[in-house]
Order: C-alpha cells, then sequence, then structure tokens
C-alpha cells in the first residue's frame, strides 16, 4: 500500500468490524516496528476472534521486546505508543482472558517508561492504558492492588488508585474494604508528588468514595480548601468535601 492509502484506511469507521478489510489490517499490524496505531484500533471490533487475537499478543510481545531494547527513553515512546494500542485492541478482542499478558506487558515497561530517565513532561501511554484496562477484570484488580505500596513507581501506583477507585455503585463489594482504604491512603501520599492534571484525578477519585469520608480524607480536603491554597484545588476539594459530607 501507498502511504496515501494507508492514510485512508486508518480513517475508516471504529466500533464496527469491517471484514472486508479485517485481512488487510492484519498484513499492516505484521510490519514489527511499523504499526500504525490508528490501524491496529481497527482490529479492536473483532470480538472473539482467534486469529485476531493470536496476532494481537504476538504484535504486543515484538513492541515490548522493542521497549526493552531501545536506546535510551525518545526511542522507546514508539515502541511504548504502539504497544498501548495493541494492548486496547488486544483486551477488545479478548476481554478479561487478555489479563494476564497486560499484567506482564505492564510490569515490563513501568520502571522503563517511569524511572530515572523520565522527566516530570514525560507522557508514556502503555502503563496508563494496561492500568486502566486492567480494572476491568478481578484478576487485573488484583494486580492493581498489588501496585499499591512502594515497590512501583509514583505515577504507576497512582495511576493504579485511580483506577481502583472507579470500582464504586454496584461494583463496590469487587473490591475489599481494605483494598478501597489502600486506594485513598495512596492517593494521599503521593498526592504532592504527582502533577496538576493527576492531582485533580485524584480528587475526583476521593469524591467517588463512600460517605462518610475517613478522617484522613476528611483532614486532607479541608487542608486543600483553606484559603490561600491553589484556587482551582480548593475549588474542587470543595466540591468533594460536599459530595462526601465534610464539614469544615
Amino acid at each position: 500500500l501507498t502511504e496515501r492509502q494507508e492514510r485512508w484506511l486508518a480513517q475508516l469507521p471504529r466500533g464496527v468490524p469491517v471484514p472486508a478489510f479485517r485481512d488487510l489490517v492484519m498484513q499492516l499490524v505484521r510490519r514489527a516496528g511499523r504499526r500504525d496505531p490508528a490501524v491496529v484500533e481497527l482490529l479492536a471490533p473483532f470480538k472473539g476472534d482467534g486469529e485476531v487475537a493470536g496476532l494481537l499478543r504476538r504484535a504486543f510481545e515484538e513492541e515490548l521486546c522493542g521497549l526493552e531494547a531501545a536506546a535510551g527513553y525518545p526511542a522507546r515512546l514508539m515502541s511504548d505508543a504502539r504497544a498501548a494500542a495493541l494492548a486496547s485492541a488486544l483486551a477488545a478482542v479478548q476481554g478479561q482472558e487478555a489479563a494476564p499478558i497486560l499484567i506482564n506487558g505492564l510490569h515490563r515497561s513501568m520502571w522503563l517508561m517511569h524511572g530515572e530517565e523520565s522527566g516530570e513532561d514525560a507522557r508514556p501511554q502503555l502503563p496508563k492504558t494496561a492500568c486502566g484496562l486492567l480494572e476491568r477484570s478481578a484478576a487485573g484488580r488484583a494486580a492493581l492492588a498489588a501496585l499499591l505500596g512502594e515497590e512501583a513507581p509514583v505515577r504507576v501506583r497512582y495511576e493504579a488508585a485511580l483506577q481502583l477507585s472507579k470500582v464504586g455503585g454496584s461494583r463496590r463489594s469487587l473490591l475489599a474494604p481494605e483494598t478501597t482504604a489502600r486506594v485513598a491512603a495512596r492517593i494521599l501520599k503521593d498526592y504532592e508528588r504527582v502533577d496538576r492534571t493527576l492531582r485533580a484525578r485524584g480528587l475526583e477519585a476521593l469524591g467517588r468514595g463512600d460517605a462518610p469520608a475517613p478522617e484522613s480524607v476528611a483532614r486532607f480536603l479541608e487542608r486543600l480548601s483553606a484559603p490561600g491554597g491553589d484556587p482551582s484545588e480548593r475549588e474542587m476539594a470543595i466540591g468533594v468535601m460536599g459530595r462526601l459530607g465534610v464539614t469544615a
């Protein structure tokens, strides 16, 4: 295919399988090191397709190996982006059966993408994508809970907490009470160590908790809502306090 034809192919509609282009898309995804994430996405609607799943698993492993072999952080980012797209497509095709592969990918990539070489403005995709996908299965949630300690990179363990915080409402029983408490504790402990975007997501996560809020969460919100702090953080904290029944 020419580059123009590939760009046209990448613009096909998402969310619905296009059987006429399945084999062609698979052919493009087989190209190690040259996979376009926009093309990879076209395989996501082929749920339960064993051949597609097998290709995505092999391609994901190839990108992980490329990430591990890359010379330096900037070179890893390309494999990281491709691996993230493959992870999303694999989860869509295989559902919960993809969890072990995603867990393996998260463990192999998290220090490479969030280690000493990554700057504060780095935005790697695979660890965050994997955490979001793992929240959907029991095995994945157990893997995320195992990352809530001090052993994982700050941004990965914080992301794990953010994703686990989504297990609420009718799904609240899927998390043990002690895990719920660890999620809140992790957000509080690492809040000052992450950027403004992650802080805002952390406050949203705390707001999904049950009322009344634990004393540690209440004190944390009271501190953020006090005059003199960051105006946007203060506004968000006051909103969360209202949802959790916390009074200053």
